[in-house]
């Protein structure tokens, strides 16, 4: 039999290894960039499994989603140096869920289980990983 997957076919992928707290951007099967990430939190863990990034957003605008955490905040949080999402965001198709940047007084936030389900990555790390993935490409959370 011949493979139907092939090196060739291979290209970039995320991983997410919740309990390292890392993000590993893959090209083929070699680790292209690896940077420290804020997962869920125990009660509000980020979801496992194969996704894939469905949208990106540069200087993204936050909506409130209106869940118990979120009900003494805006209802929209305007792109900006304050913004929760950072000045990046890769969207994907897991509900709610974003590989994003933090604002900056969040960064101690990264490499701790902090977030409500996202991955976190302080900003200039999304900067540098958001125009090396494009939509379409995996996202591969596991435990």
């Amino acid at each position: 039999l011949v493979a139907q997957v092939t090196m060739a076919k291979i290209g970039k992928a995320i991983l997410v290894v919740i309990h390292e707290r890392n993000l590993y951007l893959y090209n083929r099967a070699a680790i292209q960039k690896k940077f420290r990430c804020a997962p869920g939190q125990p009660r509000y863990p980020t979801p496992k499994g194969v996704w894939k990034i469905v949208q990106k957003v540069k200087n993204p605008v936050w909506h409130n989603p209106w869940a118990k955490w979120s009900m003494k905040m805006p209802a929209v949080i305007r792109s900006g140096r304050n913004n929760p999402l950072g000045t990046r965001a890769l969207y994907l198709n897991a509900p709610g869920i974003r590989i994003h940047g933090v604002p900056p007084g969040e960064n101690s936030s990264i490499g701790r289980a902090a977030s409500h389900g996202c991955i976190r990555l302080n900003n200039a790390n999304a900067i540098i990983l958001f125009p090396l993935v494009s939509v379409g490409k995996p996202v591969y959370i596991v435990k």
